[in-house]
């Protein structure tokens, strides 16, 4: 391969990536009307995949794409609840 074909093909690249994750949220307030509480949740896990693509020149796009899911321990003052807390995210980034 010459130098110039190999200075070529990295510049511009397609690069996907998949990461998994743990999140652990801290405590949450939750307030309005007549209900004033705290929520507690476990420890949950979380998914983000990335594709960037880089032009050259430093110039460079990318799409982010993530889900995150908690169970939710315990409200505070409130017996017998139970539920999940889910976040979907999508970011776009252009350098």
């Amino acid at each position: 391969m010459s130098p110039s074909e190999a200075s070529c093909s990295e510049e511009s690249a397609i690069e996907p990536i998949l990461k998994r994750t743990l999140t652990m949220p801290e405590e949450s307030d939750i307030s309005g009307g007549a209900v004033s509480t705290d929520a507690n949740f476990d420890t949950g896990w979380g998914a983000i995949g990335f594709v960037g693509y880089a032009y050259g020149m430093g110039l460079r796009t990318e799409v982010e794409v993530g889900y995150r899911q908690n169970d939710v321990n315990d409200l505070s003052g409130v017996a017998g609840c139970s539920g999940d807390s889910d976040a979907f995210s999508v970011t776009l980034n252009g350098l």
